[in-house]
């Protein structure tokens, strides 16, 4: 403040006295404080007027001081009161900032949203088309297994009738074997029988003798019990057409006949056995009339059973077929 003074001075002293000049000099001298030494109301002309400046400097100095102390007290005092409300106003920034960021979360959250019910609703059409595929082929698939179940049930009927007529076919070539077998070893009945037979008169061979001779093969074949008035090799030869004609008949039919022939051996009459096919202990029988030799017998006992089993599988493939 003094250095602008003093060169406000200097251009005083430089400027000539006017009537102006006065009157800014006094207007200057009336700014600073009266000096009793110097009678001067200059600064720093004497060492009194630098005390007093330096006193006045001093105590301006205090009073800003003082003035900034009490200013800085009510700024502290003040920063004191709005503390809260500071940290009222950073809280609700911060939840404003928090508000902000959830807002823009719920908003890509909504926008994300949006974007799956689009992908749902895409995929609720997709699903919906697939029904309706899967209905229109089950509609299909029930049309094709109808078709199927009629395609089905024409081949069951085709195969029943196939395997009746295949059936019926073997039956037919059986029996034309059974006929060949016939024709190979013919067999011609008695008269007599047939005409018991043509009137319906039963005629059982352990009730009734069968009167009259038949003939198999050109042999005669005695029906009436009485086996000596023929020759014994001439009627094993027959028993033997007659067991293989039996034997082959039940195989060409697929019978089974309750006692088992032998009739493929080295000898020329034919066995067979007293027990059924499949049971142990069996015993064969020779159909060859009585006959004794020297290592080898043949009773009557025994040719007579000999001659009831073969009955009996007569009986049974006459029964069977």
């Amino acid at each position: 403040f003094s250095l602008n003074f003093f060169e406000l001075f200097c251009d005083f002293l430089r400027s000539p006295p006017t009537s102006q000049g006065i009157s800014a000099m006094d207007e200057i001298e009336s700014k600073f404080s009266y000096c009793n030494v110097c009678k001067s109301r200059l600064d720093l002309i004497c060492n009194r007027c630098f005390e007093i400046h330096f006193d006045k400097a001093k105590t301006d100095i205090n009073a800003l001081l003082e003035e900034r102390e009490n200013e800085q007290k009510k700024a502290e005092d003040l920063y004191t009161l709005s503390l809260p409300k500071l940290k009222n106003r950073v809280q609700f920034e911060l939840k404003q900032k928090e508000a902000e960021d959830l807002k823009e979360k719920l908003l890509n959250l909504s926008t994300q949203v949006a974007n799956e019910r689009i992908k749902v609703a895409a995929l609720a059409f997709e699903i919906q088309n697939i029904e309706q595929f899967i209905a229109e082929n089950k509609k299909v698939l029930s049309d094709h297994q109808s078709k199927q179940n009629s395609i089905d049930l024409l081949i069951e009927k085709g195969l029943n009738w196939y395997s009746k007529v295949q059936l019926s076919l073997i039956r037919q070539r059986k029996y034309e074997q059974v006929l060949q077998m016939f024709i190979l070893i013919p067999i011609e009945i008695p008269a007599c029988y047939m005409e018991r037979k043509k009137h319906g008169k039963s005629s059982d061979a352990r009730k009734e003798e069968i009167g009259g001779v038949g003939v198999i093969s050109g042999l005669p074949l005695l029906n009436d019990g009485t086996y000596d008035s023929v020759p014994a090799e001439v009627l094993s030869s027959a028993l033997f057409m007659v067991a293989r004609l039996v034997e082959k008949v039940s195989e060409c039919l697929e019978y089974r006949i309750p006692h088992p022939l032998h009739t493929d051996g080295i000898r020329t009459y034919a066995s067979i056995s007293s027990c059924e096919i499949g049971t142990d202990n069996c015993e064969d029988y020779l159909l060859h009339p009585p006959k004794k030799e020297q290592n080898f017998v043949i009773t009557k006992t025994n040719f007579e059973t000999a001659i009831d089993l073969l009955r009996r599988d007569v009986i049974v493939l006459c029964v069977q077929g």
